[in-house]
């Protein structure tokens, strides 16, 4: 691992800056796929060809040991019958444990979205495995000051 200084990182900016305008003034339209997944997934369903892709769909047993419903990201198969999760994934050990906190942590994040309840926020944020770390009082201010400052586009919390 090479850890950059501050003038490489200026200098590699400038570089991307430099090739960046140079793309933006040429004609030319790059052939390169995008890597985006969406002409192939259309494709797979429209002309029934199955192919593989990761993708982020509701839980219907592809994994096993979070709830179904929970929308996961999973290697899933597509064609005319749409997509569909793959074969079942099982999370080991601990992992599996910290991946159905982490799914308790987004359904409160929903719920506190939803309610607009700043007690739902706290929780939310007191469930989370990083944030929970925190001192419950430092907790406490940190959500009443991350509200207000993010207040104008969450309004529902004001």
């Amino acid at each position: 691992m090479h850890l950059t200084t501050i003038a490489e990182r200026i200098e590699h900016e400038a570089q991307y800056e430099k090739e960046l305008l140079a793309r933006l003034a040429s004609d030319d339209v790059s052939t390169m796929p995008s890597g985006e997944m969406v002409a192939p997934l259309i494709d797979s369903m429209l002309r029934d060809k199955p192919r593989t892709f990761p993708l982020n769909l509701p839980n219907s047993g592809q994994a096993p040991a979070i709830p179904n419903d929970v929308v996961v990201e999973t290697m899933c198969v597509a064609d005319a019958d749409g997509p569909r999760g793959g074969a079942p994934v099982t999370v080991p050990g601990v992992l599996g444990e910290y991946v159905r906190r982490m799914t308790s942590v987004d359904e409160l994040c929903v719920e506190a979205a939803l309610s607009g309840k700043r007690d739902d926020v706290l929780a939310a944020m007191l469930a989370d495995p990083l944030s929970s770390k925190i001192d419950y009082d430092e907790m406490v201010t940190m959500t009443d000051e991350l509200l207000a400052a993010t207040k104008p586009w969450l309004p529902q919390f004001a």
